[in-house]
């Protein structure tokens, strides 16, 4: 058995700081106390530190001139590296909305590098029924009518790993797919999408449970119609947020954190190939994207396409622009992913996995 103590650390465990001792064997928490004798068990000091769960990333396409819709598998260890590097313990693929042979390629090539990267626990993928009017940075030839036959090619192709996909509300057909990603297993975030409040109601009855980049990319609130955007304030549905200072206000988000609550709130960074590389051209997906001073804008169309945001950065600007200390502000990009699906990680807990870093 292979067995560490880390000893002497200041653990975040829901939301609170405790010094406690941590037990890890072969890979999975199993024992957290105030003391844990060591034995024959390697030890590892942590007096000083301060010990986190490892941040669950439900949306990113992409980092370090690489994009999960473009690249193949023999680039993706590259790229998982990134997220490491920003203590990213669980990264969800996301693929932009193509042709539905490209995106079934790409979800070919996200599962063969899952079968040597842990991290990637699941697959988002943002499309193609979404809409034309508030599509953002989609490529509007490649946006489609929700179908079930591409609905199961997309779920075929995912090899088990798509967990989630993005739906627009009023769009025909898109009951039938909601209800059919969700019979399957998948989560259905709402996004991309001019959709009234009965239309996203409609959907969130048939199952969906989430929100995709809150506010951004969809129909807000009108005193007289609330939208999708009021829809997602009124409902219990989960609410992605981008914590960038671009796609949403500081007082945005902290208006957000209160009325969703701290258990509904999902951190996000959206990033795309740009993210850790310096101002210039890129891609993201089939479009061309130009950023400057951090900024990711179309080329011609001028829409903003994704971030450049590091996902620890995500989480320090949440803090900073909700007051709740990091351990607190954590949990939005860590339990609340991990809840959401059933993942065993996201916590320091005996028997979830020993994904976890210190600082």
């Amino acid at each position: 058995m292979n067995r560490q103590i880390y000893k002497n650390g200041t653990l975040a465990i829901h939301g609170r700081l405790v010094r406690r001792d941590l037990c890890v064997e072969d890979g999975v928490i199993s024992l957290i106390a105030p003391v844990i004798e060591a034995g024959d068990a390697q030890v590892i000091d942590l007096t000083g530190k301060r010990v986190y769960p490892k941040l669950i990333e439900e949306h990113s396409h992409g980092a370090r001139g690489m994009d999960f819709s473009i690249d193949g598998a023999d680039r993706f260890d590259q790229l998982i590296a990134f997220y490491r590097q920003q203590h990213v313990g669980t990264i969800f693929p996301t693929l932009m909305t193509d042709s539905t042979q490209k995106m079934c390629a790409q979800l070919d090539e996200v599962v063969k590098s899952a079968k040597s990267n842990p991290e990637i626990k699941g697959i988002h993928v943002e499309g193609p029924f979404l809409s034309c009017e508030y599509k953002g940075a989609t490529p509007r030839q490649f946006i489609q009518r929700p179908s079930l036959d591409t609905a199961e090619q997309l779920l075929e192709h995912g090899g088990g790993l798509l967990k989630l996909v993005t739906v627009a509300p009023e769009l025909p057909g898109a009951l039938e797919v909601v209800r059919f990603f969700v019979n399957h297993g998948v989560k259905v975030n709402l996004g991309h999408t001019g959709a009234t409040y009965e239309q996203t109601t409609a959907c969130l009855d048939a199952g969906a449970d989430g929100f995709t980049h809150t506010f951004n990319g969809m129909r807000l609130m009108h005193q007289h119609e609330l939208g999708a955007g009021g829809c997602a304030m009124l409902s219990d549905a989960y609410c992605e947020a981008i914590c960038d200072g671009r796609h949403l206000n500081e007082h945005t988000v902290a208006l957000l954190l209160k009325v969703k609550g701290p258990d509904k709130v999902i951190l996000i960074t959206d990033s795309m190939m740009a993210a850790g590389m310096p101002d210039g051209e890129y891609r993201l997906g089939s479009l061309d994207i130009v950023v400057t001073d951090g900024d990711a804008r179309t080329k011609g169309e001028d829409s903003r396409a994704g971030s450049t945001l590091p996902a620890y950065d995500g989480v320090k600007n949440f803090a900073a622009f909700t007051g709740l200390p990091l351990e607190q502000a954590i949990i939005a990009m860590s339990e609340n992913p991990a809840r959401r699906f059933g993942l065993n990680t996201g916590s320091l807990e005996p028997g979830k996995l020993a994904e976890f870093f210190w600082e």
